[in-house]
């Protein structure tokens, strides 16, 4: 282990011991060996998004009315009556555009994966473990097992001051609604009201179907919404994907942080 990472880990001592949660899960401090398995985790929560835009997508009635026209576009020209080649061409239609319409999600969802992954994921220890007022942590599955969950806390320097970023809640799509994301989540409030800061910020999205409910039931409040950067405005148009900012004074207390019932990423 890094000598700075050994040294943080001494200086807080609360933030070494390991948390039991119930169905067999330990969430502690994100160690070195970590780092590329938390990788993994973030990507692959960031591609489970794609195929949630996508669908999302799919039920917007100018997409149905999209897919539609794609469909009826052989029987309105100068064609001979139906045969076995128009009804293959109506076919063809709606699924080149879907076809299109999910590449654009793709696309979508590696750009929005490619920051974190260039930037803090890239740099873990610079980032997480060497600031005292920042953190990261992970949940393994028995103790030895493979990592299936990980949140993080960093100062968010263009926010108010005193304020803190929670961000990188993950949990593995097999695990969700068992209170294991609730868990992690907690704990990355418990670290942010420790180490002082007054207001905690979470940037996330339309497509965050899993964590928005538990955001909703800590008291996170949206602060603004806006079209994502990295998503072109045709797609924009089709998909209506949401970049949310939510806050939350940490002076606040509210009920949706306890217990794990009915919520949990």
């Amino acid at each position: 282990m890094a000598e700075p990472c050994r040294r943080r880990m001494e200086e807080d001592e609360e933030e070494v011991e390991v948390e039991e949660v119930p169905g067999g899960f330990t969430i502690r401090p994100c160690w070195p060996s970590d780092f590329e398995a938390v990788r993994r985790l973030y990507q692959e929560a960031a591609a489970e998004q794609v195929g949630t835009a996508f669908r999302q997508a799919l039920q917007r009635p100018a997409v149905l009315a999209l897919l539609g026209l794609c469909a009826a576009l052989p029987f309105l020209g100068p064609w001979p009556g139906p045969g076995p080649g128009l009804w293959a061409a109506a076919l063809m239609g709606p699924a080149l555009a879907a076809a299109s319409l999910y590449g654009a999600c793709l696309r979508f969802g590696r750009a929005s994966a490619a920051g974190p992954l260039q930037e803090d994921l890239a740099d873990i220890d610079g980032y997480f473990l060497r600031p005292r007022d920042a953190g990261l942590w992970v949940a393994q599955l028995g103790g030895a097992g493979p990592l299936v969950g990980m949140v993080a806390v960093m100062a968010e320097t263009e926010g108010p001051a005193g304020s803190c970023e929670l961000c990188r809640l993950a949990v593995a799509p097999g695990l969700r609604r068992c209170g294991l994301g609730r868990a992690l989540f907690c704990r990355a409030l418990r670290f942010a009201r420790a180490r002082g800061y007054r207001l905690c910020l979470i940037y996330t999205s339309s497509t965050n179907t899993a964590a928005l409910p538990l955001y909703k039931a800590a008291g996170f409040r949206l602060h603004q919404a806006y079209p994502p950067p990295e998503i072109g405005p045709l797609v924009q148009l089709l998909c209506q994907v949401t970049d949310y900012i939510l806050t939350l004074r940490l002076s606040d207390t509210h009920p949706g942080e306890g217990g794990s019932a009915g919520l949990g990423a």
